[in-house]
């Protein structure tokens, strides 16, 4: 049976013990043989498949990144010990996933044939990519989180460790766009709105 279609139907990690577990599967994972050459299209050769698979993997690095330095750096302080404490099961889902794109070999390997069904290779990822990274440079977080969404949707039938990540960073997603963010409660302005009732006052 292809990696791809492996389902851990313990989505949820609840002990040490299940963590450790995931950490094992990644250990097994990364044991087979890593077929993907990277960086096809810098030594002058034409972009092929490695150069999907290259690209998909700086994708899920990138979005580590950017889901620990929300985690870490905009969720107030009394929240944030909630989403650290999932964080290590979430991060190993995600290098799962990277271990398993590395173990494609070729254009015919089932993983990559279901990535190109679903518009992850070539052009279309390329556009997708193209945006994400964009949006990094230039909007607002929900924008950038909403374009990880459409390449997250387009893989969680493909990697099946990713779907509780896609989880994690909705309920993070949500947060951050409903609730108070750390960024504006240490400016400590707390009171500071009463101003106006000092300038009734004075009428």
């Amino acid at each position: 049976m292809p990696v791809a279609t492996e389902v851990d139907v313990r989505e949820k990690v609840t002990t040490k013990e299940e963590l450790q577990d995931l950490r094992e599967r990644l250990r097994r994972i990364r044991g087979q043989a890593s077929n993907a050459d990277s960086g096809e299209a810098l030594d002058g050769k034409p972009y092929g498949w490695q150069d999907d698979v290259d690209g998909l993997v700086a994708f899920l690095e990138d979005l580590k990144q950017v889901m620990i330095f929300l985690v870490n750096d905009r969720v107030p302080k009394r929240e944030r010990k909630w989403f650290l404490d999932c964080w290590d099961a979430a991060e190993v889902r995600i290098d799962i996933a990277i271990a398993q794109l590395r173990t494609v070999g070729s254009d015919n390997d089932p993983i990559y044939v279901e990535l190109h069904n679903e518009e992850l290779t070539k052009k279309p990822l390329l556009l997708k990519l193209r945006e994400y990274f964009r949006r990094i440079e230039a909007s607002p977080v929900p924008a950038v989180l909403e374009m990880a969404d459409r390449i997250l949707g387009s893989l969680f039938p493909i990697l099946h460790d990713l779907g509780p990540v896609g989880e994690f960073k909705e309920t993070l997603e949500a947060r951050l766009k409903n609730d108070g963010d750390d960024g504006l409660q240490s400016l400590n302005i707390t009171g500071r709105e009463q101003w106006w009732k000092q300038a009734k006052k004075s009428d």
